[in-house]
């Protein structure tokens, strides 16, 4: 985490701040699980109350001079800003879709093959729960992985290390029994650089 504020939450340094962040978190999960809304329809209804908030605070400001007007929000927004926003966007959809050719083209079956099977385990963990249900579990992660790392690191490097070792292992034998003997497919790419 790069964010001093981020990172403090997360450590849990002040305890009063990373326990009313969780449980406003939680309290949140749990109104909008059990009220039956999804989140969309919430975002709804709350645009629709801030309209009809707006209309009558404006037509009472008419009518109660003491009652100041709604300010005009500053909607200014400069050619430099939209450049840096269209530059990230830009990058970022340049890479996915180089991505999404490789993968689709299977010119790297590996990358090809890893991607399939994270899909499927995406897949098949995504049908236990639902989105909110899932974003709940990611903020609790949040809250509870870095401070749990930060206390036991030793003892999680030691169990990573012999992971990685154990998954390397694993990955050269289907790597040399399997991937190894499968065929290369030829793609538009390279049979383009083969003619040059």
């Amino acid at each position: 985490l790069t964010d001093p504020q981020l990172k403090e939450l997360s450590l849990w340094t002040d305890p009063t701040k990373s326990g009313a962040a969780l449980g406003g978190a939680t309290l949140a999960w749990l109104l909008l699980e059990r009220s039956g809304y999804t989140l969309l329809s919430l975002l709804c209804n709350a645009a629709l109350f801030s309209i009809i908030a707006f209309f009558v605070w404006t037509n009472v400001a008419n009518f109660v001079p003491s009652i100041p007007p709604p300010p005009e929000p500053k909607l200014d927004v400069t050619d430099a800003q939209v450049r840096a926003v269209a530059e990230v966007v830009r990058d970022g959809l340049n890479a996915g879709l180089a991505f999404l050719y490789k993968v689709g083209t299977w010119s790297d079956l590996k990358l090809t093959l890893q991607s399939i099977v994270v899909l499927y385990v995406a897949s098949y963990v995504t049908a236990w729960f639902n989105f909110l249900t899932l974003c709940w579990l990611a903020v609790v992660g949040f809250f509870s992985v870095p401070k749990l790392y930060d206390l036991n690191k030793a003892e999680v490097d030691a169990w990573v290390e012999k992971g990685k070792a154990a998954f390397n292992e694993y990955y050269a034998i289907v790597d040399k029994e399997v991937l190894s003997k499968l065929p290369k497919i030829p793609t538009a790419a390279n049979t383009a650089k083969k003619a040059d």
